[in-house]
């Protein structure tokens, strides 16, 4: 296979990961909270593309970390496993980039009423927002792992130690994902549509990677 051979291929599985995952996501968040939740419709381009951003982003962070240990997720040519799995990452970065500026914009208590005692913010909102940031951070790090020439001008230590802070990443995510919703999780019965939220749904694929990580190191 020749580069340009390469480039196409790679560049098609881009594009349809992306537009899949990003189109299943509008799809389920939109279902789930304007359908059966009865989210006023006019809120899709922040509420529920918000949430739409954070799956997506989460799913992509987790998917640059595990499709080189999950069969059905390897491209079947070793050539196109790293640069789909910079894209992967790179592109969970810009959608949690995404997702952290929106909810900086829509958080309120009307938006988040759970992370408010009246107009203040409480400790459960302190403490998600914090992990999510902490969480944005350490994905920051092997981002900037991915830059070219980073490798060779930093070294192969430091170039290991930002790749490896995006498992932290995942982990603060997990955090941050379970501070805000735990208890919903448990709650099916409440579940709108009986579809799991969200934030059950980040944190499942965020545990996969450190599984993963832990089984088969």
């Amino acid at each position: 296979m020749n580069k340009r051979e390469s480039d196409k291929i790679i560049s098609d599985i881009k594009t349809r990961w992306l537009v899949g995952v990003l189109s299943l996501s509008v799809i389920y968040t939109t279902i789930r909270y304007i359908v059966f939740k009865g989210v006023p419709v006019e809120h899709f381009p922040l509420y529920i593309l918000n949430k739409a951003s954070g799956i997506s982003g989460v799913f992509f962070l987790a998917m640059s970390y595990a499709n080189s240990k999950i069969d059905l997720l390897r491209l079947g040519n070793e050539e196109l496993r790293k640069p789909f799995s910079r894209f992967a990452g790179l592109m969970g970065l810009s959608l949690a980039g995404i997702h952290a500026v929106i909810s900086t914009i829509i958080l309120n208590p009307a938006y988040f009423p759970i992370f408010f005692d009246g107009n203040v913010m409480n400790l459960k909102g302190e403490a998600a927002i914090f992990a999510g940031v902490l969480g944005l951070y350490l994905f920051i790090l092997p981002g900037i792992a991915a830059m070219p020439g980073y490798k060779q001008f930093s070294g192969m230590i430091k170039w290991q130690k930002k790749q490896r802070a995006g498992y932290w990443g995942l982990l603060a995510i997990l955090l941050h994902t379970a501070i805000m919703e735990f208890r919903g999780w448990l709650d099916v019965k409440g579940w709108p549509g009986y579809m799991p939220p969200v934030t059950l749904l980040g944190a499942v694929i965020a545990f996969i990677p450190l599984f993963l990580k832990l089984k088969r190191p």
